[in-house]
């Protein structure tokens, strides 16, 4: 293992990211800190080094990812065919092309059936065996920067594909450099690899668990580019002309075409026509047609789940309003029964108070009849009558 002490940019500004990564001041790259040197990524022993066999079996394995053999099945109607429609979109067969780190060789196979002259490249002697077999494809054993290309014999390549190789290079500059001068005037780079999210915290990816922490792999992934010191690794080799496209595995992934010049995109009625004019090119159009299909028919289920998420979302707003009305109704219910009851009381108060005026009128009016017996008796004339004598006689009347 190597502790790099520079960016790729050639800056030593380097400071402490994670525990296995520092950043880079300068371009922001991220920098593996116990990477491979570029000693140690050659295979001389296929059963011992790291890109070995081993690699694709038990290392594969530990990172829960499948092994070879499921990927060679599993990859061809899946990235292979995407990455096979992104390169069709901005070259046409029989345009020559090289994949580095083909790995299985499925996109090669791919290219060669639509028509390419592609060739592929690994570092270990049995996958390289392997992807021959597999698919019947050319294949050169190696790191490019060792291959002897002899072009006044051949035409250099109208494109040099890269997915999910540049972040394990121990010099990507150097590399890079190499490979411009393999392509002709107008080719172009295709490239797939892990997008760092600038100004994003090393700390703040743990706190939020972010699928980005499974791509800082430091053993491997050495160099870990953001855009824009993508972009500049490009401007650095003379490709300014950059786009990018949506990755397949676009939650991690960045994906880029670059070139020295204008890019022009192929409609897709000349790819059709171009595939359809000969027998392998057919399956291939064929795969294209279901994958597109497939992918409508998930664009669809996704635009149905989202509704129905939607749906579910108003039934629930609807439900906790309905228990709010229950709730109100329920209360207004206890509020209407408190009434009753309070005028259940006051009915009760107001018959009590009505029985007791029936007894004070009842009362009043014996008492009145009394006072009325009282003054027709003999008594109470005599008695009036002696009150008049006494006033006239000038007696103090009591």
């Amino acid at each position: 293992m190597l502790k790099i002490q520079k960016c790729w940019c050639g800056s030593t500004h380097l400071n402490y990211f994670s525990p296995e990564y520092s950043i880079c001041q300068e371009c922001s790259t991220l920098v593996s800190q116990c990477g491979l040197s570029v000693e140690e990524t050659v295979v001389e022993n296929d059963q011992e080094d790291f890109y070995g066999k081993k690699y694709w079996f038990s290392h594969m394995d530990e990172l829960g990812f499948p092994d070879i053999y499921q990927r060679s099945r599993q990859d061809l109607p899946e990235r292979c065919l995407y990455w096979l429609c992104t390169l069709l979109k901005y070259k046409l067969p029989p345009a020559r092309v090289i994949e580095l780190g083909c790995a299985h060789g499925g996109l090669v196979g791919l290219m060669k059936w639509s028509g390419f002259n592609a060739i592929g490249s690994e570092m270990s002697p049995w996958v390289v065996s392997f992807a021959r077999e597999a698919f019947d494809i050319p294949m050169l054993l190696g790191k490019i920067g060792d291959q002897k290309f002899q072009f006044e014999k051949e035409e250099k390549f109208d494109a040099i594909i890269l997915n999910d190789v540049l972040e394990h290079l121990p010099e990507p500059l150097v590399t890079m450099e190499y490979c411009a001068s393999l392509l002709k005037e107008d080719a172009i780079f295709i490239i797939q690899m892990p997008c760092y999210g600038e100004n994003r915290t090393y700390e703040d990816m743990i706190n939020n668990n972010d699928i980005f922490l499974g791509q800082m792999k430091a053993d491997e992934h050495l160099y870990l580019f953001n855009k824009n010191s993508a972009k500049e690794l490009l401007n650095r080799i003379g490709f300014n002309v950059i786009e990018f496209e949506e990755p397949i595995f676009y939650f991690y992934d960045m994906y880029l075409i670059a070139s020295k010049k204008n890019i022009v995109k192929n409609a897709a009625e000349k790819i059709s026509q171009y595939l359809l004019s000969h027998p392998s090119g057919r399956l291939i159009q064929a795969l294209i047609d279901k994958s597109e299909e497939c992918k409508a028919n998930y664009d669809n289920l996704q635009i149905n789940l989202l509704r129905n998420v939607e749906t579910q979302s108003q039934l629930q707003q609807t439900q906790s309003q309905l228990q709010q009305t229950q709730s109100q109704l329920q209360q207004t219910q206890s509020q209407l029964q408190q009434t009753q009851s309070q005028l259940q009381q006051t009915q009760s108060q107001l018959q009590q108070t009505q029985s007791q005026l029936q007894q004070t009128q009842s009362q009043l009016q014996q008492t009145e009849e009394r006072i009325a017996a009282i003054e027709s008796s003999k008594f109470w004339k005599i008695r009036q009558a002696w009150f008049r004598i006494k006033q006239r006689i000038g007696l103090r009347i009591n």
